[in-house]
């Protein structure tokens, strides 16, 4: 795995922009932090033991200290000869409310045979007070998943939660 580090333009105190290159190619078979599980689900395809290819790109803005927005993209491909592209985008709050909202998008093929997997994430709540409500939802739906016995599937969850912090007395 080739990594180029993070390259930062800063603005005062702030990281206004954040990027980074990941590479590795077939011929490398270091072992990195990478989940050979989580891979495939993220990637939808398949688990291979064999060689594989992978370009991405990360960048992060922030433009001030309550906001800041992430972009990936990517490209893997992998012995068997399966393909695939992903994307993702993340939105950071950290102000009164806390929270960040997510959608994430990987389209592969192998063949003739094509499929996405794509998923949305909103979690926000209120980090300070007595009272400290959160709401988060998500939403995935997947198609075409290389390895997977169902042809596609998709699922909801909500969650609702309230925290309360008691004042100390003095």
């Amino acid at each position: 795995m080739r990594e180029r580090g993070a390259r930062r333009l800063e603005l005062g105190e702030l990281d206004v922009l954040v990027g980074g290159v990941r590479l590795r190619d077939r011929a490398r078979t270091e072992h990195d932090r990478i989940d050979p599980a989580f891979e495939s689900d993220r990637w939808n395809q398949a688990p291979s033991d064999g060689g594989e290819d992978r370009q991405e790109l990360s960048l992060r803005y922030e433009p001030v200290r309550a906001l800041a927005v992430n972009g990936e993209v990517g490209h893997r491909s992998l012995a068997t000869g399966s393909r695939s592209v992903r994307q993702a985008a993340t939105a950071e709050l950290r102000a009164f409310l806390v929270g960040a909202a997510r959608w994430e998008e990987a389209r592969n093929s192998l063949g003739a045979d094509d499929g996405y997997r794509s998923t949305w994430t909103v979690d926000v709540s209120r980090a300070t007070g007595v009272i400290m409500p959160r709401v988060a939802a998500r939403e995935e739906r997947i198609r075409g998943q290389e390895g997977d016995s169902v042809e596609a599937r998709e699922s909801r969850e909500v969650t609702v939660g309230l925290g309360v912090a008691p004042s100390h007395p003095r």
